[in-house]
């Protein structure tokens, strides 16, 4: 979806300056017609020092005190972070990227440019993780993803400032092994690593930007809500560290299976040590000396060739406590939540399936069962398939189109329900009974599509997964009609009202409702439909995890 022009029409330069760290420079860009300022961009502000080189598998390491940010960052977003093609079937417009680095630990930063409503203290902050799958995407936003005119302070009288990380992905980001933990007993979950990097950073330096580092929320959309989760579950297990988080949007992403092992991910890891010629005979360091000499261009067309192709989260015990999803299960992560006092955005969209079922989509049973274990831990597996309505192996022989339809129907079912629908609703029942307060919670589902969003995906699929984007960062830019504009910002003026830490005009009185923006661009309170499914499946889901 199209990117951003990177030189502005009608703008200035800006500049900010860090004390002993010099000044940036970067764009204020205007409104077309009126030349009024909308936001201050800076793009491409490095928080961390490369991960390349030797340094490719290691903890993000932080900026010197003497480092120099006397630059412009102002006409162009950095190169998208190093990661493999995108495997999904056709929908529209949906490409690879290309032309990529490892030089991946950079931020973009949006602040708004009129202080009209700027709170006394600061702009509070919004720390926004893009998604992907943990595999893919790019902090650069793109037009349907660029919020200037969410800025504008004749259009939203609450503004704050826009802060999005890149961070590793894929193989880079996610690769775990004895070998590494060996190295380091730190060296796993490397993309989660860069984000805490980049939420540091953000709090030490956003007070220079105008910010205010004590009202900072962190959310995202798909991966990036998956990452969100775990960032305020590593404030929440480390009381010690610094407690920088104050409030969490989970959009379209939460938890229902705890992540993989070291024996699950080793399989992994030999896969690759085998794909890639290297002698399984050598030391850990060796085999590690030798995957950091190989050009990230090569690993990243390794990864489509591999069967377990999917590098996700990692339970090691340092970023991921090993007693998350029981803690979660026998309400004391809930207790930790309502202890420091956060609130809470999830909610999802009206066909979440879609992008599941045409990404690294399966065209038998054997497939089936492969793909669910690039996602999911090998226990859960038998419950999910179980719990879904079974493929008629006899359909190969007599009508193979039937087969991989249905084959396709489930998979996308059960992958975008245990990434989204189930995952959500098992998480908040559990949160709640655990004593966080519903009040602090506020649900929601959109069903509603801009007319714009026909350039990319066909009317007749609704709202995909991820395919909301232009509401979040309100993209005008991108072509929404004039009749779309107040609907787009009713529903919009709560989440404003949410991350300005106001009182939230939304009823969240039940804990099987939700705030429903319907495809006629209304909004209201509306009972879920799908409660008692997600009750039933997160249950025989954690059931087959932890025990009865």
């Amino acid at each position: 979806m199209g990117q951003v022009p990177s030189v502005e029409k009608i703008s200035e330069k800006t500049t900010v300056t860090l004390p002993g760290k010099g000044t940036l420079t970067g764009l204020t860009i205007k409104e077309e017609g009126t030349n009024k300022p909308l936001t201050n961009r800076f793009c491409g502000v490095r928080y961390a020092l490369p991960p390349t080189g030797e340094y490719r598998w290691k903890r993000p390491r932080p900026i010197p005190a003497d480092y120099d940010y006397s630059n412009d960052y102002l006409l162009d977003f950095p190169k998208q972070g190093a990661q493999p093609p995108l495997p999904m079937k056709e929908l529209i417009n949906v490409r690879a990227g290309s032309n990529t680095t490892e030089d991946i630990t950079y931020l973009n930063i949006w602040v708004p440019a009129s202080e009209k409503n700027k709170p006394e203290g600061g702009w509070p902050v919004l720390v926004w993780f893009h998604g992907g799958w943990l595999q893919y995407g790019k902090a650069n936003h793109s037009i349907n993803f660029d919020p200037r005119d969410l800025q504008n302070d004749e259009r939203f009288d609450l503004n704050y400032i826009i802060v999005v990380p890149g961070y590793r992905v894929s193989l880079f980001g996610f690769l775990g092994s004895k070998e590494l933990l060996e190295e380091d007993p730190f060296n796993s979950n490397f993309g989660f690593w860069d984000q805490r990097a980049a939420i540091e950073w953000t709090y030490d330096h956003i007070s220079h930007f105008g910010g205010n580092p004590e009202k900072i929320s962190v959310g995202g959309r798909s991966a990036g809500s998956y990452s969100t989760f775990f960032q305020l579950s590593y404030e929440l297990y480390h009381p010690e560290d610094r407690q920088i988080i104050k409030q969490v949007s989970l959009v379209s992403n939460a938890l229902t299976v705890q992540p993989k092992g070291i024996d699950e991910l080793q399989l992994q890891f030999d896969e690759v040590v085998a794909k890639l010629g290297i002698d399984p005979s050598l030391s850990g360091p060796q085999k590690l000396a030798k995957l950091r000499e190989i050009p990230h261009t090569d690993l990243e067309s390794l990864v489509e060739k591999l069967n377990l192709h999917t590098f996700r989260a990692f339970t090691e015990g340092n970023f991921i406590s090993p007693s998350m999803l029981k803690d979660i299960q026998s309400g004391h992560y809930g207790a930790l939540c309502a202890k420091k006092g956060i609130r809470l955005v999830i909610g999802e969209v009206g066909n979440e399936p879609l992008v599941y079922a045409n990404l690294n989509t399966p065209t038998t049973l054997q497939g089936l069962r492969l793909q669910l274990q690039n996602y999911y831990p090998s226990k859960v597996i038998d419950a999910i398939l179980e719990a879904y309505p079974k493929v008629d192996p006899e359909l190969e022989k007599t009508d193979p189109e039937q087969f991989k339809h249905e084959i396709w129907k489930v998979y996308g079912d059960i992958v975008s329900d245990l990434q989204v629908c189930v995952s959500l609703r098992g998480f908040i029942k559990r949160l709640v009974d655990g004593g966080f307060p519903l009040s602090n919670i506020y649900r929601y589902r959109i069903d509603f599509r801009p007319q714009c969003l026909d350039k990319y995906v066909k009317p007749e699929d609704g709202v995909p997964h991820s395919a909301e984007n232009h509401l979040w960062f309100y993209a005008k830019l991108d072509g929404f009609l004039p009749e779309e504009e107040p609907k787009i910002q009713n529903f919009l003026i709560p989440f404003t009202q949410f991350y300005n830490f106001k009182p939230v005009d939304w009823d969240n009185s039940k804990i099987d409702s939700y705030r429903y923006f319907a495809a006629d661009g209304e909004t209201y309170v509306k009972d879920d439909e799908f409660w008692d499914w997600g009750m039933k499946i997160s249950d025989a889901v954690y059931k087959a995890e932890l025990g009865p």
